[in-house]
């Protein structure tokens, strides 16, 4: 991976925004009248959204490179995604979320060892270390207070 333009870690950090409103949307009770839909929904379905995103990126990852090409990668990947939506479709909303932050930990995880192994540069995994953080630290959140309520 050569390095990533500035845009690119705008929008990771941007990518994180939707999380922070949600979070802060349940936690107070409030949602704006010029949002959509229910608060619950556009956090399940970010939430879908940017785990399968983020799995897909380990997909590719596993294609871009024949010299380094672990086969697990690509099965980790649609296990992830399948994860998610498995954990939505079977779950009340809370458990969704706290399952969901597991799963983003473990996306975590398989980027380390990617960056251990010299796939992918530490800067980009310094960066997706704190991105995720502030997903999990935030899906979290809402989990506990669905559960308080």
């Amino acid at each position: 991976m050569q390095n990533l333009h500035k845009s690119s870690y705008i929008l990771m950090y941007a990518g994180t925004i939707p999380f922070i409103f949600c979070t802060y949307s349940i936690a107070f009770k409030t949602s704006p009248i010029w949002f959509p839909v229910a608060t619950e929904t556009a956090l399940t379905t970010y939430t879908l959204l940017i785990g399968s995103f983020m799995a897909g990126i380990h997909w590719g990852q596993h294609l871009s490179n024949e010299a380094y090409r672990p086969r697990l990668l690509a099965m980790v990947s649609n296990l992830i995604t399948l994860s998610f939506w498995f954990a939505l479709s079977a779950s009340q909303l809370n458990i969704f979320l706290i399952i969901s932050a597991g799963l983003f930990m473990l996306l975590l995880v398989i980027d380390f060892l990617l960056m251990l192994n010299n796939f992918i540069p530490k800067h980009y995994c310094f960066h997706r270390s704190i991105v995720s953080l502030v997903v999990i630290i935030n899906l979290l959140t809402s989990a506990l207070f669905f559960a308080t309520n």
